[in-house]
Order: C-alpha cells, then sequence, then structure tokens
C-alpha cells in the first residue's frame, strides 16, 4: 500500500512539473502563469494555501485536477509541489469536501 501511495505521489509530481514546464517562458526565471479558465479551485489547509488546477479549460467534457501549493510572492503566484502524501491527502479531502459541499448547494 505504501509502495502504491509513493507511486503515485511520484507520478502527480512528475505530471505538475511537466504542466508547470508548459506554462514557463524560456526564461528560467519567469514566474508560473496558469490561466485562470484553468484553476477549479483555491482553499487552504493548515494554514497553507493550495490550488486545483487543470490543462485544460474547465470547460472541456474531461479534464484532470492536479493540486499545488500556492504562495503568492510580491503579488504573483508561485506553484510548489506537494511534498509528501501526508499532506496531499489532506489536500484531497478538503477539495473532496468542499466539492460535495458546493454539489449540496
Amino acid at each position: 500500500m505504501r509502495e502504491d501511495l509513493e507511486s503515485l505521489r511520484t507520478e502527480l509530481k512528475n505530471k505538475i512539473d511537466e504542466v508547470i514546464n508548459n506554462y514557463i517562458n524560456a526564461n528560467d526565471n519567469s514566474i508560473l502563469e496558469i490561466p485562470d479558465d484553468n484553476i477549479y479551485m483555491e482553499f487552504d489547509v493548515d494554514n497553507k494555501s493550495y490550488i486545483a488546477f487543470t490543462e485544460n479549460s474547465k470547460e472541456d467534457e474531461e479534464f484532470e485536477i492536479m493540486f499545488a501549493k500556492l504562495d503568492l510572492i510580491d503579488g504573483n503566484r508561485i506553484l510548489r509541489n506537494i511534498e509528501d502524501t501526508s499532506e496531499y491527502q489532506n489536500v484531497v479531502n478538503e477539495f473532496n469536501r468542499r466539492l460535495a459541499l458546493a454539489e449540496g448547494e
């Protein structure tokens, strides 16, 4: 079970890195910009900000949700990887809880 979680974490980290690289300009010092249409949700867990985003627009029929830590530096969003499975699970749980609340409205 633990190996499955670690494998999943590695796979998700690689996918997030791939998406981030798609948005970064050739300049290595550039700030990542995710179009607003690709941001699904922003929320806090344990006083840390996170973002749920997609590669595609939310209007597409199918899309994969990815998560990253969100820091604001000089008003710019900086995305960081979620570092461990416990933190990732807390983020997913909060995301699902918020989705359930939104669907119940």
